[in-house]
């Protein structure tokens, strides 16, 4: 194990994992002040990965992430939301995250998504959001890890209003982002979860996934639109965006090599 004041060693690492295990604690006891203070002892990762759904103990700062900022390419964070209940807020992402100007790949739960009947519960959050992470040069995909609804898990399972409502919303946000993001080509949403009920995942028999593209009117005017594809086709139609489709505790795909 790399120590955290052993610079020499940590100024190598170009890739980290964190996978959180069957005996990882999950109770509030826990703190994440090891990992913030090993990820702040040198700035050189590439691909930081960190899938603790269950448990806030492994949730970084994202403070102590910007200090990668000049490396860091791929981010994928799927942590707990903290004792406040939230997961990042819009200003730690306008604030930190938009200094990693070569993230190509964004993996995370957007604090401001949230889908109500107008399809965003917080549009301004949206726009700030979004204007933010558009001065990200490189940023090619965006996957959503968890998209929450007022739609209990029942009513996606068994209203098929509910359930055409969420599919045409996650299609209206895909191109929402492709709109205010010109540089983004993918995106995909990870599951769907009820705030009423359990998690509840979209009735997909895999994500969801969305690449650019656009319709021209009979004016000859054009608008973007937002292509659902297969995996298969997505990755065809976007070499980057190995990440959308990660599966941390099930196997990695192998990131650093570049053409």
């Amino acid at each position: 194990m790399l120590a955290a004041n052993d610079d020499r060693k940590c100024e190598r690492l170009r890739h980290l994992a964190i996978v959180q295990g069957p005996e990882t604690p999950t109770t509030s006891e826990c703190n994440n002040d090891a990992l913030n203070d090993f990820l702040a002892s040198f700035g050189s990762l590439e691909t930081l990965i960190i899938s603790a759904p269950q448990t806030f103990a492994l949730k970084p700062w994202l403070g102590a992430v910007a200090g990668h900022a000049k490396t860091i390419r791929v981010l994928y964070l799927d942590c707990k939301a903290g004792r406040d209940g939230e997961q990042y807020n819009d200003e730690e992402i306008e604030e930190e995250l938009t200094q990693c100007s070569k993230l190509e790949q964004i993996a995370l739960n957007f604090p401001s998504m949230t889908l109500d009947a107008e399809c965003f519960d917080d549009e301004l959050g949206v726009e700030i959001m979004t204007d933010a992470i558009a001065t990200l040069p490189f940023l090619r995909t965006i996957q959503i890890l968890d998209l929450p609804t007022a739609r209990t898990e029942h009513q996606l399972r068994h209203n098929h209003s509910s359930y055409v409502f969420l599919e045409s919303s996650i299609k209206t946000i895909a191109e929402y982002f492709f709109e205010r993001l010109p540089g983004v080509t993918a995106l995909a949403v990870g599951k769907c979860s009820s705030r009423q009920s359990q998690i509840a995942k979209l009735l997909y028999r895999d994500r969801m996934f969305y690449v650019r593209g656009k319709l021209v009117d009979p004016n000859g005017g054009v608008s973007v639109a937002a292509i659902g594809v297969p995996t298969q086709g997505m990755h065809e139609m976007e070499p980057t965006s190995d990440l959308l489709d990660l599966e941390p505790e099930k196997s990695f795909v192998k990131y650093g090599q570049k053409d």
